[in-house]
């Protein structure tokens, strides 16, 4: 990683070649040189290859206008252009591309789109032209699943969760047919998980607001919490089943690994290197990690909690299971103050984001005895029907006033 996290802290100048033309060529002026001088560490080819991948991912607003997320605010603000904001996010997808690149063997998650011609069809028939462009791309069965759509189609695209190792991904890039169709592939990074209002609600929850006045539709017999939808292959993956147990060691496991959070965050990464753009967001993440990491490991109160109060239940209904804090309060598991309750919330929506197997991040408002499906308090749903085998509910009890700052 260490290449990568010299990659993190580059900052791309603000200014801009007057008059320039295309989505891509306006995207080759910005970054090319940055990217090259970044990835020229690792090969020549796989920097120039880079460049030409985000040439042919989607923009920052091509991607706010398929989900329901707050892309905008993670890269954006009020200081912010909207040209600084897509340097920004270009940013994090050369770092994901970098990423899944530098572990071939490894399942990565991309959002894969077809556009073009493709349009004028069926969406069954635009999945059917991804599919058999993987197989002429000789990417083999048991090595990509495609999930569920991914947002809502638009007059310019449609799209899908795509998981594949990190040597074959390259293989659709700018894959054009006969008849003029095109594949984009965007890696899902962290802040394209995080669905709209996820962070404003669990703020307005940990301010002291009583959930009737988040939503109207909440009860006394609601907690507000963060649901996951895991991605395609957690729970099958070629031919192997994996049980509720092992897929919640594993992101239990991931998430009180603080130094891993750290090193696997572009985010952190990159305000770590003191750049001059930056987003509130993006140091409230930066902020939140680090007053929790720095508490060490076994008197680490954040993991601590994790390990000792949040309780995975199956839920039959969606075949998939929950964590809840299980409303405890902060001085009940040893935080020090309300403060340090506030960043371990924080930590745990960035650390869960950050994880490969987990594909969309919101909040929601779950029954105290679970009977019904959970109600999304953001009213977003990234993405539609059964991701994979399942939809993962993660839900906190919260008491305490929240600010990651």
């Amino acid at each position: 990683f260490g290449v990568l996290h010299i990659c993190s802290f580059l900052s791309f100048p603000a200014e801009l070649p007057p008059q320039i033309g295309t989505k891509q060529t306006k995207k080759m002026f910005q970054h090319l040189s940055a990217i090259l001088l970044c990835l020229s560490s690792l090969s020549f080819s796989q920097a120039s290859n880079t460049t030409k991948l985000i040439e042919h991912s989607l923009t920052l607003r091509e991607f706010d206008a398929l989900s329901f997320t707050d892309i905008l605010t993670e890269y954006g603000g009020e200081d912010i252009s909207s040209e600084e904001s897509q340097e920004l996010f270009d940013l994090a997808l050369a770092h994901g591309f970098a990423t899944a690149a530098a572990n071939p063997e490894d399942f990565y998650t991309f959002i894969a789109c077809v556009t073009g011609s493709a349009m004028s069809v069926s969406i069954a028939e635009r999945k059917k032209m991804l599919v058999n462009a993987a197989k002429e791309a000789g990417i083999e069965t048991d090595d990509i699943l495609i999930g569920s759509s991914y947002g809502a189609a638009t007059q310019a695209r449609s799209c899908w969760v795509m998981r594949v190792h990190g040597n074959s991904f390259e293989a659709l890039f700018s894959k054009e047919d006969d008849n003029g169709n095109f594949i984009e592939i965007t890696p899902l990074i962290p802040a394209m998980k995080i669905a709209q209002n996820t962070v404003d609600t669990a703020i307005l929850r940990l301010s002291g607001n009583e959930l009737s006045e988040i939503n109207e539709m909440a009860t006394e017999n609601d907690e507000l919490g963060l649901r996951l939808g895991m991605c395609p292959g957690v729970f099958s993956l070629k031919g192997e089943e994996f049980t509720d147990a092992e897929v919640k060691a594993k992101l239990l496991n991931s998430i009180m690994d603080g130094e891993t959070v750290k090193t696997s965050s572009w985010q952190y990464g990159y305000v770590s290197g003191g750049p001059d753009l930056t987003s509130t967001r993006m140091v409230q993440w930066h902020t939140a990690v680090d007053n929790v990491v720095v508490q060490g490991g076994a008197d680490n109160n954040c993991y601590n909690a994790f390990e000792d109060h949040l309780v995975f239940v199956p839920d039959g209904l969606l075949d998939s299971f929950a964590i809840t804090f299980d409303s405890i309060n902060a001085t009940e598991v040893g935080f020090d103050s309300d403060a340090e309750f506030n960043f371990c919330v924080g930590y745990l929506i960035h650390a869960v984001a950050l994880q490969q197997d987990v594909c969309s991040v919101e909040t929601a408002f779950i029954p105290l005895n679970p009977i019904m499906p959970p109600t999304s308090s953001g009213m977003s749903m990234m993405l539609t029907g059964k991701i994979g085998e399942l939809a993962t509910l993660l839900f906190l009890g919260v008491t305490a006033a929240f600010s990651l700052m």
